[in-house]
């Protein structure tokens, strides 16, 4: 069985620099493998 790819996806992430600086290595990751996917980050405090 096969699934379609996701169209969205949200990272929530905590807002400082290194936790927002991870959560963007991985969304670039992401894109670069499912460029079809929207990958956004969700900052929290």
């Amino acid at each position: 069985m096969s699934s379609a790819p996701l169209a969205r996806l949200v990272i929530a992430s905590r807002e400082s620099a290194l936790a927002l600086w991870q959560a963007q290595h991985i969304r670039d990751r992401l894109r670069a493998l499912y460029p079809q996917t929207e990958v956004s980050i969700l900052g929290m405090t």
